[in-house]
């Protein structure tokens, strides 16, 4: 009789023991899920860059200083203006370029007043693949009607906006995602 007692008092104290251990794990995942949910809001790609944001490519920290969203109809995409120590570039992020992204240096050159569908820059003949005309928006804020032109060569690319606030031109390279690092800004 005396052994069912022992038994039944060691049982019970190990299915206290039990419950207190997982009642304490459970409380430890609770306090770390809000910093968990933190992080991943802070997670940023791409497509989700805000001003402050540093891409790390081919050795640069290039800091993300505007972020553009450009809306048609039935499409969005962002462009992003960048400094290289003191240099601007511009980065374009369209889902459409599957996974790549557009990274480049504005032209020095002048421009035609008016694009048409063919662009000569140093001698290399650039065929226009897209234009039209889009919303404009800097960090989320409407700035009007923006004018594009977009045109390719032999894999190098080059743009043109015009309109609103935004106005600029760049020849660029194609640049795969999976070779630029994100880290969030402050």
């Amino acid at each position: 009789m005396m052994e069912i007692v022992i038994s039944a008092l060691i049982a019970g104290g190990f299915i206290t023991l039990t419950t207190h251990l997982w009642r304490r794990s459970q409380a430890a995942q609770d306090a770390r899920r809000p910093a968990l949910l933190a992080s991943a809001e802070l997670e940023r790609t791409l497509d989700t860059l805000e001003v402050g944001d540093i891409l790390i490519y081919e050795r640069r920290d290039l800091i993300v200083t505007e972020v553009w969203q450009l809306e048609a109809e039935a499409h969005s995409w962002r462009e992003y203006r960048l400094d290289d120590e003191g240099v601007t570039r511009w980065l374009v992020a369209d889902r459409r370029d599957g996974d790549g992204v557009r990274l480049g240096d504005p032209l020095d050159s002048a421009l035609p007043a008016l694009p048409s569908g063919a662009f000569d820059h140093q001698g290399e003949i650039f065929q226009l693949e897209a234009n039209g005309q889009v919303d404009a928006l800097l960090d989320g804020s409407p700035r009007g009607e923006v004018a594009y032109w977009d045109y390719a060569h032999l894999g190098r690319r080059l743009w043109i906006r015009r309109g609103g606030t935004l106005s600029f031109a760049c020849v660029g390279e194609r640049a795969r995602r999976h070779l630029i690092d994100v880290l969030p800004g402050s």
